[in-house]
């Protein structure tokens, strides 16, 4: 009786009232207030009201039913399959849907849909993953914004493999705590890359000379991110390694900053030895030793002198108990420098890389002075 009612109703109301009388009969329906005996003819009728030809009426019945857990099984199943602007809120807010039904949706390449997908409060760790994996930047965005949702590894190295180019997903992405040091070293390098191809940087210095000032802006970003890195040190290594990044220039600039553990451990992938063993090299310092180690990592024999005494001058720098690490690093620069301005087997290019790590930290540890003196007036 109640669905004949309906169907007579429906023929002389415009959309917009069968939108409200929709909505306030859901209403009822999900907050109890119809009795036991007419709620199967109600869920009927709502059933019938999805296929009602106005979307106003779909759209008044998808907002009114939703958010709750008692809206009937089969209304939910056919909103979410309803054009997106009806289907969008039930996707986003439903308890009804199963895991079977919201992943197919984030597998469906709608980026409306998975934007509603994204913005669910009970994201599974699998619907993090294909949504990292299929969906369109602004899914993506959305997703890394929301609060409650558990990124694995596997999805953060999806996201970072796919958006490392483009800089407002790259920038959420850096914002995270859980990004491996491997991963944020990538994305910085990226961001070294656009940067450097950017023609206002190149009209301003040169090509040449803007492709130095990002590869060294790039490898001290990588040293600041190895001295944070902890347990992933290793992982940032290999990263580092098969990107090629684990140039002689970069060893002379990282044992140069004091970053033995750093350096160490690039030898070990360089070299193939065990930490053990090319930590007791590089600790004592032994000349043959230290050669022969440099030369099995694949480093110009020019090289080894250089890296055995910049290891030298932080021993004993370490062995003086000291907060002052700018004026520390500065100090080891201009002697490093001054032993090895003209000496025989340092190349040009070393000469000049030290002189620029020496000019920095001596800036470095300059601006360090008047901040703390700035401080104590």
């Amino acid at each position: 009786m109640i669905v004949q009612r309906f169907l007579q109703w429906c023929d002389i109301k415009t959309a917009t009232q069968r939108a409200e009388g929709v909505a306030k009969l859901a209403t009822a329906f999900i907050c109890e207030r119809i009795a036991d005996a007419d709620r199967l003819e109600v869920e009927a009728v709502l059933t019938l009201a999805t296929e009602d030809p106005s979307p106003k009426v779909r759209l008044a019945l998808a907002a009114a039913l939703a958010a709750s857990a008692k809206a009937p099984r089969a209304v939910i199943a056919a909103l979410a399959l309803d054009i997106e602007p009806v289907a969008a809120p039930v996707i986003a807010g439903s308890p009804l849907l199963s895991e079977s039904e919201l992943r197919q949706i984030a597998r469906s390449g709608n980026e409306a849909l998975q934007l509603a997908l994204a913005a669910r409060r009970d994201l599974s760790d699998a619907l993090v993953d294909i949504l990292s994996a299929r969906g369109t930047q602004a899914v993506c965005l959305r997703l890394l914004a929301h609060d409650d949702a558990e990124f694995g590894a596997a999805a953060l190295s999806t996201l970072v493999e796919r958006w490392s180019g483009d800089a407002p997903v790259r920038s959420a992405l850096t914002a995270r705590r859980d990004l491996s040091a491997a991963a944020r070293n990538r994305l910085m390098s990226a961001a070294a890359a656009d940067l450097g191809a950017s023609p206002f940087l190149r009209n301003v210095l040169g090509a040449e000379r803007s492709q130095r000032v990002v590869g060294e802006a790039r490898e001290r970003g990588t040293l600041r991110i190895a001295a944070e890195a902890g347990p992933d040190l290793g992982s940032l290594i290999e990263e580092l390694r098969t990107s090629g990044q684990l140039t002689t220039a970069f060893l002379i600039r990282a044992i140069c900053a004091g970053d033995v553990d750093l350096f160490a451990a690039a030898l070990v992938a360089l070299s193939g030895k065990s930490y053990r063993r090319v930590r007791a090299i590089v600790v004592e310092g032994r000349s043959g030793a230290f050669v022969a180690l440099t030369e099995a990592a694949g480093l110009p024999a020019s090289s080894a002198a250089l890296l055995r005494r910049a290891v030298q001058l932080w021993k004993q720098a370490a062995a003086v108990q000291t907060s002052d690490a700018p004026g520390v690093a500065a100090d080891v620069l201009r002697q490093l420098l001054a032993e090895t301005n003209g000496a025989e087997g340092v190349s040009d290019e070393a000469a000049d890389l030290l002189q620029r790590l020496a000019s920095q930290a001596s800036h470095e540890d300059a601006r360090h002075r008047a901040w703390g003196l700035a401080a104590a007036a």
